[in-house]
């Protein structure tokens, strides 16, 4: 079997005595095993990969991943993960870039009218942040701002204490909300290497209306 290789498709069940007896053969180095829905996600990474590196690039990376693997040196597995991730990441960045350039920015009257529709999540999220006295705040010191609203503010009705999953939750709202406008977002938040941790900030162009906005809705602390 010099220069070929095996691979199993299993459909479902337990795979592991036939992973034992081919790792007590000798074409251990030559036989791989994999399920049928996992193989379904190779060829959709596989579809995913294409666009962004290449046909044939996108096959080599994932033949890498299904044939053997010199597995004693484990920074084999690590550079391909890494190159995957990178090229993946690189596709979504300029996806995002393409779809800021479509969007407008905000009037004052559209703006207003899209607070007013928030929920009570989305508002405690803007308030706190338009109220913020230094940008960019990090994500520990702006949920402590939002409970704080949360807290004083009983007419929202949250009556709990919010998390980290509250301001993404929040997040991804206003996200689908705004698109479906075609406008930008007035939020800017990323992950701060120095900080090692997610900030925030309210786009300076839109401070000043956020706030009139936070006035009308009894937000302020």
């Amino acid at each position: 079997m010099k220069g070929f290789f095996g691979l199993y498709v299993i459909g479902k069940g337990d795979i592991q005595p036939l992973i034992e007896q081919i790792v007590g053969s000798k074409y251990k180095d030559k036989i791989r095993v994999i399920l049928y829905t996992d193989l379904i996600d190779l060829v959709n990474l596989k579809i995913e990969l294409t666009p962004v590196v290449g046909e044939s690039k996108a096959i080599e990376k994932i033949q890498s991943l299904i044939f053997p693997i010199e597995s004693v040196n484990i920074g084999n597995i690590i550079k391909l993960i890494r190159e995957i991730a990178e090229a993946i990441s690189e596709q979504s960045i300029e996806d995002e870039n393409e779809e800021k350039k479509s969007e407008k920015p905000w009037t004052k009257d559209e703006l207003l009218e899209f607070l007013r529709g928030c929920t009570h999540y989305q508002k405690v999220l803007i308030a706190a942040l338009a109220q913020v006295e230094r940008y960019p705040i990090q994500k520990k010191y702006l949920l402590v701002l939002m409970n704080e609203i949360a807290k004083e503010k009983a007419f929202l009705g949250i009556g709990k204490k919010l998390l980290g999953k509250e301001i993404a939750g929040a997040r991804g709202g206003l996200k689908l909300k705004r698109k479906l406008l075609g406008k930008e977002d007035f939020i800017e938040g990323y992950w701060d290497k120095s900080e090692k941790d997610y900030v925030y900030r309210i786009k300076d162009e839109y401070k000043d209306i956020i706030l009139e906005w936070v006035k009308i809705e009894n937000l302020e602390i």
